[in-house]
């Protein structure tokens, strides 16, 4: 995670696997990606704080996590 504000750096993923394609939820709280940790691509999301790393999908081979928002 890069922060603008400070030019500071730090990993919020653990380095297993391929972990690409990072999408940020529009409350900035969250961040859904692609990982191979478990073989296949498939998509996660885990806080901002590198905590609570979920696995979404489970078959297939999955790329490009996007959030979507519901009109107001």
């Amino acid at each position: 995670m890069f922060s603008f504000a400070t030019g500071d750096s730090r990993r919020i993923t653990d380095g297993i696997g391929s972990n690409e394609s990072p999408a940020f939820a529009p409350n900035g709280r969250h961040i859904a990606f692609t990982s191979t940790r478990n073989g296949k691509v498939q998509v996660y999301t885990i806080a901002k704080d590198g905590n609570d790393l979920r696995q979404i999908t489970r078959e297939g081979n999955n790329k490009y996590p996007n959030w979507s928002m519901e009109p107001k």
